[in-house]
């Protein structure tokens, strides 16, 4: 991963909901595969050639490299082949959902990327404790949570994927797609961009709800005037309180 400029480091706040602790899987069990490694390119190999994909976490900075169980571990997930050429899902190793472990000891983020994920909101609270503890990622300042309201700090870590956090000014609209502004000025103040349908509950029917709230997001920073991050999915926007209280 190139490196960047360290970004300011904001104080961990939890999402509003606190989901059971457990480690039931989320998807349907399938049949097992035999795990061999995590690859360089953050898909994991198994021992007949297939790749697999853990769902809803980033893939570049998953442990590369790391050797997992040689033995038919339980695989969760997607049966037809998904985009990448890979199966997308989880696999659950030692009775325990490994997207779940990676998430618990800080060495993945979560990047949700399907309208349909299973169990969101247990893994972001999972990796919410990984953050409030400052586990593996979360202690590295590449990763740390970003200030929404800094531009100079988002626009220079254009074209990586990040954690950001700060209070929504004003909201737009141009057709499907919401504009979130985290400051008064749009020709330089950073900008959340996501399409209407990404938006969960009252927000579908009223967007500019965001306004006023402290909201986290997480995507990819786009260039441009102003500065933007772009929102892939559903999940990827989340209402943290209004006026500073959760």
């Amino acid at each position: 991963i190139p490196s960047s400029p360290a970004p300011s480091r904001l104080p961990v706040r939890p999402p509003p909901s606190r989901p059971a602790w457990g480690s039931a899987p989320a998807w349907p069990l399938t049949r097992p595969i035999v795990p061999t490694a995590i690859l360089a390119d953050g898909f994991i190999a198994t021992v007949s050639g297939e790749r697999l994909r853990l769902a809803a976490l980033a893939r570049a900075t998953l442990p590369a490299g790391r050797a997992l169980i040689g033995t038919d571990a339980p695989f969760a997930g997607s049966e037809p082949v998904a985009r990448h050429g890979a199966l997308r899902g989880d696999l659950i190793l030692a009775g325990l959902s490994y997207r779940e472990t990676l998430l618990r000891a800080g060495e993945a983020r979560l990047r949700p990327d399907l309208p349909a994920e299973p169990c969101l909101d247990r893994l972001r609270g999972i990796e919410a404790q990984a953050r409030a503890n400052r586990l593996g990622l979360w202690n590295d300042p590449r990763y740390a949570v970003l200030d929404a309201g800094d531009p100079d700090a988002v626009r220079a870590q254009a074209g990586r994927y990040v954690v950001a956090i700060g209070r929504g000014v004003h909201v737009g609209g141009r057709k499907n797609r919401v504009y979130v502004d985290f400051g008064s000025d749009w020709r330089r103040d950073v900008a959340a961009v996501t399409d209407r349908k990404s938006l969960d509950g009252a927000l579908l029917d009223d967007p500019t709800r965001l306004a006023g709230r402290l909201i986290e997001v997480r995507g990819v920073v786009r260039q441009g005037t102003p500065p933007h991050i772009e929102l892939e999915a559903p999940g990827t926007l989340v209402v943290l309180g209004h006026n500073g209280n959760q």
